[in-house]
């Protein structure tokens, strides 16, 4: 095939290694400025795989010039070269996607009034403080201010 390119991308470039985080992979196509064929298959291949889903190989059909496909995290963190070929792998690109560890702890403060006015000297604010983990219920602090 002459004069065919392809462009492989993720978006987001980087995800959360949670076990569910999401990412779409798409590789445009193009035959000398057209579209090519709706239905031609791009191959996808992962390295390292990264306990990725969809495992490696896997295909997506061309429709209107572009093959998508979604990636969903594991909970390996790292780095995966993603490869995507057309017409039996003689022309190809590679993009990467970045797991990063996820966030180890979400900790939400809230102040009871919550009006934003300027609070007058003896009153009370009552703070809440939540700290979340993964994998843990969770703790609450309450605190009296005056």
């Amino acid at each position: 095939p002459g004069d065919v390119s392809i462009t492989v991308s993720v978006s987001p470039g980087s995800i959360p290694a949670d076990g569910s985080a999401t990412s779409l992979l798409s590789a445009d196509v193009s035959c000398g400025g057209y579209d090519p064929v709706d239905g031609t298959q791009v191959d996808f291949n992962l390295a390292p795989q990264l306990d990725l889903s969809p495992t490696s190989p896997f295909t997506a059909a061309i429709s209107s010039g572009v093959a998508t496909r979604t990636i969903t995290a594991g909970t390996s963190v790292g780095v995966t070269a993603i490869t995507g070929t057309v017409f039996s792998a003689t022309i190809s690109d590679t993009t990467t996607l970045t797991l990063l560890q996820p966030a180890v702890l979400t900790i939400t403060k809230t102040a009871d009034p919550a009006s934003g006015n300027q609070v007058e000297p003896g009153s009370i604010i009552n703070y809440t403080v939540q700290v979340e983990k993964p994998g843990f219920n969770g703790c609450h602090w309450r605190c009296h201010h005056r």
